[in-house]
């Protein structure tokens, strides 16, 4: 067994002397003892997509240190995660002293999802529903950090094969075509069905988005099957999503002509947290990635609307700051810190693009699952459709619940987008 993996085993088992020995990795707690060691499982935030990750994993613990001649535990905390972040907290965390927790122990396992990380405790001291206009604009600075302090660094970002690239082109030759239809071909073992309303030629195009691809048009003809969604998805909106899977490139070619640069790969409120001291972090690096800022732009921009008109007992209240303001705020900040180097024009003329990626990447395959179910029984689908929220928890839909008036938003933007293409 490695030393790492040894010394893991021992933090783990609530080993003081392993703890203590950790602690002095800083100078200045070189005289810290640590008496003994408390252990309290962290509950995880509910996910926004329904994908595996390491927010379903069961590793998530704080660690309650007790030191000697110290009347308050020491809190840090230890998580299970992937090759993603902890390459990320060893290698590109340090560039973001001011929004990542100190990492105090990085174990990179062979196992793609057995690495383990102790980090610095974060309190959340102001959560999402409690933020102001002027907080959402401090969060917003934040990322403008991330992004403008990796922009344009692709040999760097390129360079680290533990990073995956969110655009990357696809490869060549036969043996890539024969991949391409052989997804195709084996649809059906995601219980979807067969997504017809994809080629081949489509998925080639969206390289590494392919397998997401696939999973979208599989929610379309769901949702074609059933006759759309009355009120919020019909013909037109199901007419635009099947031309940008016939052909993604009109989609595609903006997003990839714009410079790449560190992406978080998923900025939901629940990844911030936020201090009495106004100190804010962005956790959860496991989806990190490269790729254009405007994904990211976007990506949060939409999150926090949907959580905004989501959230339990918020009652459907709109954000304190407009979606205008917020894209004004993110424009002119990384105009600031780039200068010549940044298109504000540039990127303001993607956001369609990326919207409309946004919703096929997200929302197609997630009503791929919800609603395949209800294909060989159309009256059902009819009366959920017309059910309120409680009844939508009632028949194992809650996932539904208060997701109406966002999406009907939501989709008559992507309308727009597309037809703006």
């Amino acid at each position: 067994m490695s030393m790492s993996r040894l010394r893991v085993n021992q933090l783990r088992r609530l080993d003081p002397e392993a703890w203590t020995e950790l602690l002095h990795t800083e100078a200045s707690l070189d005289a810290v003892v640590v008496r003994s060691v408390a252990t309290e499982a962290l509950p995880h935030p509910p996910r926004s997509e329904p994908r595996p990750g390491p927010e379903n994993w069961a590793d998530l613990r704080r660690y309650l240190l007790t030191i000697a001649n110290q009347s308050e535990p020491v809190p840090l905390v230890g998580k299970q995660s992937n090759l993603a972040e902890a390459h990320f907290y060893r290698e590109l965390a340090r560039q973001l002293p001011a929004l990542t927790p100190r990492c105090w122990l990085n174990h990179i396992s062979a196992s793609t999802d057995r690495s383990w990380l102790v980090l610095d405790d974060v309190p959340n001291h102001r959560p999402a529903g409690t933020w102001t206009a002027d907080e959402v604009e401090r969060n917003l600075a934040a990322l403008v950090n991330v992004h403008a302090t990796f922009w344009q660094q692709q040999d760097l970002l390129l360079g680290l094969e533990w990073l995956p690239n969110y655009l990357a082109r696809p490869g060549r030759g036969s043996a890539q075509r024969g991949y391409y239809e052989l997804m195709l071909d084996n649809s059906t073992h995601l219980g979807l069905g067969r997504a017809a309303a994809i080629s081949a030629h489509a998925l080639q195009t969206a390289g590494r988005l392919a397998p997401v691809l696939v999973r979208s048009a599989a929610g379309l003809e769901t949702l074609r099957h059933l006759g759309g969604w009355p009120n919020l998805l019909e013909e037109p909106h199901l007419q635009a999503i099947a031309e940008l899977l016939d052909d993604p490139i009109p989609m595609l070619q903006p997003l990839r002509e714009l410079p790449i640069t560190l992406l978080h790969g998923d900025p939901a409120p629940r990844h911030w947290h936020v201090t009495l001291f106004n100190e804010r972090y962005l956790l959860d690096w496991h989806t990190v990635q490269s790729g254009p800022a405007v994904c990211e732009l976007v990506d949060l921009l939409e999150k926090l609307q949907q959580f905004w008109l989501t959230e339990p007992g918020r009652g459907g209240l709109e954000l304190p700051i407009t979606e205008e303001t917020m894209v004004d705020s993110y424009l002119l900040r990384m105009s600031m810190q780039l200068g010549g180097s940044f298109s504000a024009r540039t990127l303001r003329q993607a956001i369609p693009a990326a919207l409309c990626l946004y919703v096929l990447t997200t929302w197609l395959p997630r009503f791929a699952e919800w609603f395949h179910p209800f294909v060989g029984s159309p009256h059902t689908w009819e009366m959920a459709t017309h059910m309120n929220e409680a009844q939508l928890h009632t028949i194992g839909l809650g996932q539904m619940a208060g997701l109406r008036p966002y999406l009907a938003n939501l989709f008559h933007r992507f309308h727009l987008a597309a037809r703006a293409l």
